[in-house]
């Protein structure tokens, strides 16, 4: 609970259930693999359908105009016997010789594999084979993925134990050297043994940092294998059961 209460805002604070959890899905190596297994997916569906018979159809529609004809007889057409009739009664030699035509057709074709001197079997089989590699290489990684998490996660919880550490050795020197002060005051020690415990209380600090920047570079390591673009905390205890190494099988 500490880890949530020091934790500052925008920070995602996580258990070790949780941090497992967002590397099975976020983790790099993790997609990778899944999206391996996805090609594999592919071309094994690529291959068994060529395998398979394959139909095509097609349909074209065409239309097409020729007026000249029309023209060509529109003088005829236009000096006839008026008392003959009105022109509009009078047939059109350009829908007759000529003028629109729509042409509809349309084509239907089957074709199947009959013998490819085994090259469609050989990549089925090849793709079933990629299949199985797939499936564990994405079980291989995630494994990697949870034992390097596990470990950045304990090494968060470790480095912070460290930094508890040093922070109790400096406050310990500082109790010293003001003990020392008023042992001073009382004339029971003297200057030398207030330098010394300063000396002390000085060379102490330095952990505190360096500690701390071992911590920060814990959670940065485990943001990496977690792929998560915000920062990331731990939140657990380093007490672990002790238990039976499990069979071979």
């Amino acid at each position: 609970k500490a880890a949530t209460a020091q934790a500052p805002a925008g920070v995602k604070v996580l258990t070790l259930e949780q941090a497992l959890a967002i590397a099975a899905a976020q983790n790099r190596d993790v997609q990778k693999a899944i999206e391996y297994k996805n090609w594999v997916q592919g071309k094994y569906v690529e291959e068994r359908a060529a395998a398979l018979p394959q139909g095509t159809f097609t349909t074209s529609f065409t239309r097409t105009f020729d007026d000249t004809t029309g023209k060509l007889f529109s003088g005829f057409m236009e000096g006839g016997d008026s008392g003959s009739g009105s022109s509009e009664d009078s047939p059109n030699l350009g829908e007759i010789f000529g003028g629109r035509q729509d042409v509809v057709s349309g084509s239907f074709g089957v074709r199947q594999v009959l013998f490819t001197w085994g090259q469609v079997g050989a990549a089925i089989r090849a793709a079933k084979l990629g299949f199985e590699f797939s499936d564990q290489q994405i079980r291989r990684f995630r494994q990697a993925v949870a034992k390097d998490v596990s470990g950045a996660f304990y090494n968060v919880l470790a480095a912070r134990e460290l930094v508890r550490i040093a922070e109790e050795n400096v406050a310990q020197r500082a109790r010293r050297l003001d003990e020392v002060t008023r042992r001073r005051e009382a004339g029971t020690a003297t200057d030398y043994d207030v330098l010394a415990a300063r000396v002390e209380l000085d060379s102490a600090k330095p952990a505190v940092i360096r500690t701390q920047n071992v911590v920060r570079a814990a959670r940065e390591q485990l943001r990496f294998l977690l792929a998560e673009p915000q920062e990331v905390d731990v939140e657990g205890a380093l007490a672990a059961p002790v238990e039976s190494v499990p069979d071979y099988d």
